[in-house]
């Protein structure tokens, strides 16, 4: 392909690496163009303009933060579930502790009134 015939190449291998992995049709979708316009923009038969190269990073970096953001969302779930998991054990901790207590408290009851305290 010689650049006479797609002088504006360059821009549209910069638009298909900013695609990812996403198909052409829901590029274009996600750019508001059709495939057709589309597809003459990644080939570089049209220039893209600035606005909607723009657009087509600001929706990468965008889905790029929103992946980011799920990771930690997932990462503090994960974390409060193994905070409750803390918490259970140590609540079953607590009232093994409370009942051993409670059965200490019967046995002095029970030695006082032998004792006749």
């Amino acid at each position: 392909m010689d650049n006479k015939n797609y002088p504006h190449r360059k821009l549209g291998n910069k638009l298909k690496e900013l695609r990812g992995s996403d198909s052409k049709t829901d590029f274009a979708k996600k750019l508001g163009v059709a495939l057709r316009t589309y597809l003459r923009y990644e080939k570089g038969e049209r220039k893209v303009p600035d606005g909607l190269f723009k657009l087509a990073q600001m929706i990468r970096q965008s889905e790029n933060d929103n992946t980011e953001h799920n990771f930690m969302i997932k990462r503090i779930v994960q974390m409060l579930e193994q905070m409750e998991k803390q918490d259970i054990q140590d609540i079953q901790r607590m009232s093994e502790e409370r009942l051993k207590m409670r059965k200490l408290e019967k046995e002095v009851r029970e030695l006082k009134k032998i004792i006749g305290d």
